[in-house]
């Protein structure tokens, strides 16, 4: 039997028992990736790599949420956790930017596998050699904020790491964003390029995206 500790609050079982066909539980947050100074765009194999290198940061995302017959849902391993499971690389041809608002809306139609940890990362192909991370977590798991502390653990590096002839711009689309301790340098060298960054699929996949802006250190 799992640790008291390990049970889930009483707040994110009520958002698991309000799950249905037409209400589901999960947050979305979209990262577009701009190929690197070689044209060169994301590669899924090495993003993995990258995150499996910081999943100890946010041990939470290996843990699954476990059902009893008697008492309240509680996290455990998931002892068949694969990477390969929750950062998924789509085939398909180059998305345009108002495709991939469609295509995010779809996958927010998804409900989350419950048989294993409740986070998923879509990778989607787009023109001009994009690639946009659409993130997918529970709110039992994690509410709007933590969500980008969370991707934040896991794409981003700290800026000390980061060296010092490293060129990275941004176009911001929202006013969040990773905690200030963390800059755009995306998941290290998988990334060395541009990020767009959104913090959800409402108003701000709307907008067009404004002028780009460099990071200054």
């Amino acid at each position: 039997m799992a640790a008291m500790s390990d049970e889930l609050a009483f707040d994110d079982v009520q958002i698991l028992k309000l799950e249905s066909a037409a209400i589901l539980g999960h947050t979305c947050k979209v990262v577009v990736i701009e190929p690197d100074d070689d044209g060169r765009p994301l590669d899924p194999d090495q993003l993995r790599e990258r995150i499996a290198e910081r999943l100890d940061a946010v041990p939470r995302l290996r843990d699954r949420v476990a059902m009893p017959a008697r008492g309240n849902p509680c996290w455990e391993g998931d002892g068949d956790f694969d990477l390969a499971n929750h950062v998924v690389a789509t085939r398909g041809e180059p998305l345009t930017d108002d495709e991939l608002r469609g295509a995010i809306g779809e996958l927010m139609a998804q409900r989350l596998d419950h048989e294993r940890p409740l986070w998923r990362l879509d990778l989607l192909p787009m023109t001009d050699s994009r690639v946009a991370v659409v993130t997918r977590m529970h709110h039992c798991m994690v509410d709007g904020v933590a969500a980008m502390r969370v991707l934040a653990a896991i794409l981003w590096d700290p800026i000390e790491a980061a060296p010092a002839k490293q060129k990275h711009r941004t176009v911001g689309l929202g006013a969040c964003g990773p905690p200030r301790e963390f800059r755009e340098r995306f998941a290290g060298s998988c990334a060395r390029g541009r990020t767009r960054r959104s913090t959800g699929i409402s108003a701000r996949l709307a907008r067009s995206p404004g002028p780009r802006r460099p990071w200054r250190s």
